[in-house]
């Protein structure tokens, strides 16, 4: 999944305590990988701009490039600033920036001035930047640390994948986010992963197969089929 539908009430409750409050920079998350902060900064930036606003969204989880690989469209720090590296145009209705660093520019980028500089000066014209940031504390193979990425950011959304969150994971990212001064404004949990109540009633009709092997496997493809038992909120 690219994104989920901006239209949705679940990202319009993000909205509303972010960009909605008159926050500019908001910088989306997770505690691990493949928890769902593309799709979720994707969405925010689509609803940011679809309510005419001028947005742009960043992506700052790529990993260093090995030097002399160029990637035209991308921002390379030693070669543009990144008002200069601007994607407009496609299907997307909000502008994109992605970070594409070698070695040398992803130390010289590491800099929560020079990034605060980036968002509020060569980006000034876009009345909303939605941070695509890579997990927090544990950020590798990033180019940028996620802690960097959040200090320049005014608010922070956190993602948390249903089945892969903990504890300590949460306990670790809260703490990594208060460390940098910036406003954590909500945890998303995505269930992406979790079980629909469908599976989860077939599972239980199959502990009867044994015993009652036509009723239970008949029960579990009912559960399966069914639409309303499938979908998700």
């Amino acid at each position: 999944m690219d994104m989920f539908d901006p239209s949705t009430l679940e990202i319009e409750r993000i909205y509303a305590s972010s960009l909605g409050l008159g926050l500019r920079t908001i910088g989306v998350t997770a505690t691990t990988w493949d928890s769902g902060t593309t799709s979720l900064a994707k969405s925010l930036a689509s609803r940011s701009a679809l309510a005419e606003q001028k947005t742009l969204y960043v992506d700052l989880t790529t990993p260093v490039r090995a030097e002399g690989d160029p990637s035209e469209g991308e921002w390379q720090p030693h070669l543009s600033g990144p008002g200069q590296a601007i994607q407009t145009g496609g299907d997307e209705p909000y502008d994109r920036l992605i970070l594409h660093a070698d070695l040398k520019d992803a130390m010289a980028v590491r800099d929560r001035d020079r990034l605060k500089i980036a968002f509020n000066s060569d980006l000034i014209r876009y009345r909303a930047i939605v941070v695509d940031l890579p997990p927090i504390p544990r950020s590798n193979p990033a180019a940028l640390p996620s802690n960097i990425g959040a200090a320049s950011c005014e608010g922070i959304v956190l993602i948390g994948l249903v089945g892969a969150v903990t504890e300590e994971t949460l306990s670790q990212s809260y703490e990594a986010i208060r460390a940098t001064g910036t406003q954590l404004l909500g945890m998303v949990l995505n269930d992406r992963d979790a079980p629909t109540l469908g599976q989860e009633m077939a599972r239980e009709a199959l502990r009867f197969r044994r015993v009652f092997p036509w009723l239970a496997n008949g029960l579990a493809s009912k559960a399966l089929k069914s639409k309303l038992l499938n979908s998700r909120p």
